[in-house]
């Protein structure tokens, strides 16, 4: 693929329905069904020394997204990786990025409830991965404050319907401004995850994970296991009972961004600060991109 250089100072570009742009003048419609009904799926692509990392599984999630949520996407997968490797070719400079694709239904073209004459709405766009805005929680790990789950929405679908957990996370910051919520399914006192990572626990020397199809299938959660099977550390998906938060030796979160990152306290319980499942699984993950997590700068691509 040819290689588009970005001449600096350039305004970034991203991607639109078919069209190339500045980024400032992407839009979405007021009519639009991602903002008229919050019918809109994301998904969200990290960059490690400039190159795109696990670009495959992230498009293969969110083709899948879109039709569970009934919306219709007709780029191909080629062209999806096309797009990507553009955006990024011309975007990068001094920082990583993540890429973000978003689809949402469109405007229907006739009848109020004739969806099948929707033009869908398909946009990508990039941002720079500013390490200093997630390095406090890479040194002091997270508080996680657990909350009643209130978004009825298949967890497996990674999309923009999230007003539930904006209200919940909000009403948390206002007596804590660095705690997050922890989701907890109420009905059956079930564990979940936060609104913006996967939660893992060690429980009996178990990397624990809460049960598929409870929980969004994170792509950083994929690679976890992946490096549990290669160090040959037990790994588990199973359902996670709020007791149990207790008997954890560690909690962890991973999500795109920071990849992965210790937590401190949940609730009232403080979790010791050696997390040396935590470090044993940063130490491979380095490994495996061959970058510092933490590295502001771009290096050699």
């Amino acid at each position: 693929m040819q290689d588009h250089a970005k001449p600096k100072m350039q305004p970034p570009i991203a991607y639109q329905n078919g069209s190339f742009l500045e980024t400032n003048r992407v839009s979405i419609p007021l009519q639009d069904a991602g903002f008229l009904w919050g019918a809109t799926v994301a998904d969200r692509i990290r960059t490690f020394r400039g190159k795109l990392f696990r670009l495959e599984d992230h498009i293969a999630r969110f083709r899948e997204n879109c039709e569970r949520a009934y919306i219709h996407f007709p780029e191909s997968d080629e062209t999806l990786f096309e797009i990507s490797h553009r955006l990024v070719n011309e975007n990068y400079d001094s920082h990583e990025l993540s890429l973000t694709w978003l689809a949402t239904p469109g405007i229907s073209t006739g009848f109020a409830s004739s969806d099948d004459m929707r033009i869908p709405t398909r946009i990508a766009y990039t941002q720079p991965i500013l390490p200093i805005s997630y390095k406090k929680l890479l040194t002091d790990g997270a508080t996680l404050i657990t909350t009643p789950a209130s978004l009825d929405v298949d967890p497996s679908i990674k999309h923009r319907s999230r007003l539930a957990w904006w209200i919940a996370q909000q009403g948390i910051r206002e007596t804590d401004p660095r705690a997050e919520p922890l989701f907890v399914d109420l009905g059956s006192d079930t564990v979940l995850e936060t609104p913006t990572a996967n939660l893992l626990l060690v429980l009996d020397g178990t990397l624990t994970s809460p049960a598929k199809g409870t929980v969004l299938e994170g792509i950083s959660l994929k690679v976890v296991e992946e490096l549990c099977a290669a160090m040959s550390i037990p790994f588990e998906q199973r359902r996670v009972l709020r007791g149990e938060l207790k008997s954890a030796s560690e909690a962890i979160l991973t999500n795109t961004t920071y990849c992965l990152a210790g937590v401190a306290r949940i609730d009232e319980h403080i979790f010791p600060h050696s997390r040396p499942m935590l470090s044993s699984l940063q130490s491979a993950w380095r490994a495996l991109v061959e970058s510092d997590l933490m590295c502001e700068k771009s290096v050699q691509r």
